[in-house]
């Protein structure tokens, strides 16, 4: 095999055994999962369960103590690089600079990615967040809807083939989630896969393939959710959480 290449599977996430200590608390202890190529998953559990934690290991933000990580077929302890390559990642933090413009902010970070032909690509993505009409406009002028949506187009200027949404639906009005859910099944049925941790179901359900519950850093269940309700996930959920 080309050791320049990602190992040629169907995961498009991956861990074994995965552990984060700091110090006296584990944060994930024993974490095996693996998550599809192409689906969108979501990542549930109460306030300290790891999703952030978890996140931030599949980003190469944080080393693992124990157990191996791969992300789109690459390590993330011995590729951290490819891994970046190949992931968009929000936080709570959305990293959009206050005093620039929509346009601006996307054309900065093109440039720090390399993208080709960076002045089509911002136009492609305003057009995509419906924000094209107000490129030139100040990013401190924009609501907390409208600054996801530049987020997450700021995530997807490379390309990238897995994206890492920390609770983006947090905030949101009802219009603003509908155009993310818009664009999450775009980017989804162009091959992209979706690892969202969220606290509520009711804007992504109609969008998952499976649910990850987590509780005190240990994976409760994995399980399918296409087609199902946003009652019946958190019916499910609940029956997990009663579980643990």
């Amino acid at each position: 095999m080309n050791p320049l290449s990602p190992d040629p599977v169907c995961w498009a996430i991956e861990t074994s055994r995965l552990g984060r200590s700091f110090r006296a608390v584990h944060a994930l202890r024993d974490v095996t999962l693996q998550v599809p190529r192409s689906e969108c998953v979501a990542v549930l559990g109460p306030n300290g369960a790891g999703k952030s934690t978890l996140l931030r290991v599949l980003s190469t933000l944080l080393r693992p103590t124990s157990g191996t990580v791969s992300v789109a077929g690459w390590n993330v302890q011995s590729d951290p690089d490819a891994v970046r390559r190949a992931i968009g990642l929000t936080t709570h933090q959305p990293m959009l600079h206050g005093e620039l413009s929509a346009a601006e902010n996307l054309l900065f970070y093109a440039h720090l990615y390399g993208v080709s032909s960076p002045r089509d690509r911002v136009a492609e993505l305003l057009t995509l967040i419906e924000l094209y009409s107000r490129r030139n406009d100040f990013v401190r002028t924009f609501s907390r809807g409208m600054q996801q949506r530049l987020t997450l187009a700021r995530c997807l200027l490379h390309s990238p083939s897995v994206l890492l949404l920390d609770e983006p639906y947090t905030g949101l009005d009802q219009r603003a989630a509908e155009i993310l859910n818009g664009l999450i099944d775009h980017l989804r049925t162009r091959g992209c896969t979706i690892l969202l941790t969220t606290h509520d179901l009711t804007w992504v359900s109609g969008l998952l393939d499976e649910v990850i519950v987590l509780d005190r850093g240990r994976l409760l269940c994995q399980l399918p959710a296409h087609g199902a309700s946003s009652e019946a996930l958190s019916r499910m959920y609940q029956e997990q959480m009663a579980q643990s």
